[in-house]
């Protein structure tokens, strides 16, 4: 899955938009986590660093091409998803 929409952002954008360290990680929780948890895990992950990203936009105007360490908000959630 994340693979696929790497490329596709790839394709769109001629960026990198997940990192590889990213792409390890979620394969490596995909062993503990069953296939439809890591499908919320992800989109979990991706609805916090976007609510993280969009309050440091409004934050810092000027701020437009900041990087989101993906991998800490995969972890998180993994954590918080083994508690519920």
């Amino acid at each position: 899955m994340i693979f696929l929409i790497s490329s596709i952002y790839f394709l769109l954008r001629g960026v990198q938009g997940f990192g590889s360290g990213d792409k390890w990680l979620l394969g490596s929780i995909s062993t503990i986590f069953a296939y439809e948890d890591i499908f919320y895990i992800f989109l979990l992950s991706c609805i916090l660093a976007s609510l993280v990203g969009i309050s440091i936009l409004i934050k810092n105007n000027k701020l437009l091409n900041f990087k989101i360490p993906f991998g800490s908000y995969l972890c998180f959630v993994s954590v918080i998803y083994i508690f519920i």
